[in-house]
C-alpha cells in the first residue's frame, strides 16, 4: 500500500492536534484551538521532514521526536516554567504512545485505504482519550473539593467557597467564557440596587426590567444571559455578569462570567458556588 507525503502530513496533523487537545484537558487548561492547530501542523510538517532526511536513523529520529513535541507544546501552550513544560512533554509521550499503538494495531488488523484508516483512527483515538480524561478526573478530582473564590467588581469584592463540580460545564454563549455559579446572597453587595430588588422580588428573569434597572450604569455592559438545561427545565436562563477579575487559589482570571442563583446551593452552607474543573 503506497502512502504519500500529503496523507502522512494530514494524518499526523489530525493526530498531533488531538494529542495537544488531550494535554490541555489533562492539565485543566482552556484549549486554544487555533494555537493547537498551528502546533499540530508544525509537528506534522517536522515529522515529514524528519522522514525525508533521516528515514532509517533511529537515534536521530528519537532526538528529532523530542524536538518535534517540544515545538508543538511551545506553540500550543507557551509553558510558563520548566515544570509545566516537562509535565506537558510527559503527557504528550503518553498520549502519543496510546494513539501510535492504536494506529499500528489498525494498520495490521484492518485492510483499509489510508483515508478510511484515518477516520477509524480519529474516532477510536477520540473515544479512548475521552474515556481516559473521564477516568483521570474521577481519580484526581475529589467530588467534594472546595475552592475559595473572590470576585472583584470596581472597588468592591466578595469571597465565598465554591464546589468543584465535574458535572458543571456552563459557558457564556457569546464568548465561550466558563461560568461560576454563585448564590445571590453571597454576592448581592456587588450588584446595583435595582438588580438586587429584582432578585428579592424573584423577577430576575424579566429581561426588559433588568435592562431598565441597569440602563445608564457601568453594570449594564457587564450583564450576561446564560441559557442552561436541567432536570425538569428544558430552557432555563441564568442572569450573569462579567467581573473585573476572579481570584482563585490557583491564580486570577478575567475570562470568567458569574451566574447568579437565587436559591441555596448547599443546605448546610458549606459552599455558596459551583465551578468546573476547567476553571480550577
Amino acid at each position: 500500500m503506497a502512502i504519500y507525503a500529503d496523507v502522512i502530513l494530514f494524518v499526523n496533523f489530525v493526530m498531533n492536534s488531538l494529542i495537544l487537545w488531550a494535554i490541555a484537558k489533562l492539565c485543566r487548561e482552556r484549549p486554544m484551538y487555533l494555537r493547537i492547530a498551528v502546533g499540530g501542523f508544525m509537528m506534522a510538517l517536522s515529522y515529514v521532514i524528519i522522514m525525508v532526511i533521516f528515514p532509517f536513523n533511529i537515534w536521530l529520529s528519537a532526538i528529532a521526536s523530542v524536538l518535534m513535541l517540544s515545538l508543538g507544546i511551545s506553540i500550543a501552550f507557551k509553558p510558563k516554567n520548566l515544570k509545566s513544560f516537562l509535565v506537558k512533554l510527559f503527557l504528550a509521550y503518553v498520549c502519543s504512545f496510546v494513539i501510535g499503538g492504536l494506529g499500528m494495531m489498525l494498520v495490521y488488523r484492518i485492510a483499509a485505504v489510508p483515508w478510511t484508516l484515518l477516520i477509524i483512527c480519529i474516532m477510536a483515538a477520540y473515544i479512548i482519550i475521552r474515556l481516559g480524561l473521564w477516568v483521570f478526573e474521577g481519580i484526581t478530582i475529589k467530588k467534594q473539593m472546595l475552592c475559595p473564590v473572590t470576585i472583584h467588581v470596581d472597588e468592591n469584592n466578595k469571597s465565598f467557597q465554591a464546589l468543584v463540580d465535574t458535572g458543571h460545564s456552563l459557558h457564556d454563549p457569546i464568548n465561550k467564557s466558563p461560568v461560576i455559579i454563585a448564590e445571590f446572597e453571597s454576592i448581592k453587595e456587588l450588584l446595583p440596587e435595582g438588580v438586587r430588588l429584582m432578585f428579592y422580588e424573584q423577577q430576575e428573569n424579566d429581561l426588559p426590567g433588568l435592562i431598565s434597572a441597569t440602563a445608564g450604569s457601568r453594570f449594564y455592559e457587564r450583564i450576561r444571559m446564560i441559557p442552561f438545561v436541567s432536570l425538569g427545565l428544558a430552557n432555563g436562563m441564568l442572569v450573569g455578569f462579567r467581573p473585573d477579575k476572579v481570584v482563585l487559589s490557583s491564580g486570577s482570571r478575567k475570562d470568567v462570567v458569574i451566574g447568579i442563583y437565587n436559591k441555596k446551593l448547599c443546605n448546610d452552607g458549606r459552599y455558596q458556588g459551583l465551578m468546573s474543573p476547567e476553571i480550577y
